[in-house]
């Protein structure tokens, strides 16, 4: 199945510190669902191309902010690619949080589900029926 996969680096003024400084974030979208990650990199607005996504100018500050930006662009293009590859489930959430090294993923709804369900058969026998727990066990999922 083919996901709809985009990427934006933006400025996030309303979080301008005291020195006029705008943290660059990055938007990751997949499917119409978004993530935000701060990029750690704060520039001042006028020094910023929206249209581009990157910093103007050639200077020693710009290119560190744009090579910055262009490996955050090509790391999460490598994990979607990776995901697509092995024909994994993957979110803006996960991506993000690929990329950034945490370990905790969010978790699909299916995977809550079968938890609850694993939980449930535990208490079979303690205030739990076999019929309750069959009931949850054999509900419809999606492949």
């Amino acid at each position: 199945m083919r996901k709809k996969f985009s990427l934006l680096f933006y400025l996030r003024n309303n979080r301008m510190d005291s020195n006029g400084m705008i943290p660059i974030f990055m938007r990751v979208t997949v499917d119409g669902k978004r993530s935000e990650v701060s990029t750690g990199k704060k520039i001042k607005r006028s020094s910023w191309n929206p249209q581009a996504g990157r910093v103007k100018g050639y200077g020693q500050e710009a290119q560190e902010i744009n090579g910055h930006l262009q490996q955050m662009e090509s790391g999460i293009c490598k994990i979607q690619q990776q995901y697509v590859e092995e024909g994994r489930i993957y979110t803006a959430k996960i991506l993000s949080y690929t990329l950034l090294g945490k370990d905790e993923q969010p978790k699909l709804l299916l995977e809550i589900y079968r938890g609850h369900n694993n939980d449930l058969k535990g208490k079979v026998g303690s205030g739990y029926s076999h019929s309750a727990y069959m009931k949850r066990e054999d509900a419809p999922t999606p492949r």
